[in-house]
């Protein structure tokens, strides 16, 4: 454990430490490629109901 001279060496240890940055820098990482896959669903919904309408419907008429 480290030791800390008052406030400002706390506030020196915070500032140096960088064990969460990695999981931060993955966390927005993964952030940006949900919402590109989101926004491309989005965009390519009505293509896929149409698509599934269709094999019901001739799913449908056999």
């Amino acid at each position: 454990m480290k030791q800390f001279n008052g406030i400002s060496g706390l506030c020196a240890s915070f500032a140096t430490d960088e064990r969460g940055a990695t999981s931060v820098e993955y966390t927005v990482i993964i952030a940006t490629i949900a919402l590109g896959i989101i926004g491309t669903l989005d965009d390519i919904a009505p293509a896929l109901v149409g698509i599934f309408n269709n094999a019901a419907a001739l799913l449908n008429a056999v």
